[in-house]
């Protein structure tokens, strides 16, 4: 049975890797771990918290040594992006965690 509240237009894929992220245009890198991805965006484990709709870019640590744990994940993973923070919550079990979900903005071209 499908959850009513669920908001994904995508399935997630199983993909954990490093990243780095930060506030579009500003300096303060932070790493973050990516728990799954799509298409559209990802879900994320850091500990900096990001105020959601701020726009943050993250780039992959090293995008060669990511683990392949499906092979549609790896063409949803981006190199580095652009997204919107959805939402940011302490993760339950380490209050000085975030889990966070955010969606990547369509490109221009």
């Amino acid at each position: 049975m499908e959850n009513p509240n669920e908001k994904r237009h995508d399935d997630r894929s199983k993909l954990e890797g490093s990243v780095l992220c930060a506030n579009f245009n500003m300096s303060n890198w932070s790493t973050a771990r990516v728990v799954n991805c799509s298409k559209d965006g990802m879900y994320l484990v850091s500990d900096t918290a990001y105020y959601p709709g701020a726009p943050v870019i993250i780039r992959t640590k090293d995008y060669k040594r990511l683990p392949r744990l499906s092979s549609s994940g790896i063409e949803e993973m981006r190199q580095t992006t652009l997204a919107e923070v959805k939402w940011c919550k302490p993760a339950s079990q380490n209050p000085t965690v975030y889990e966070m979900g955010v969606r990547y903005y369509d490109p221009w071209y």
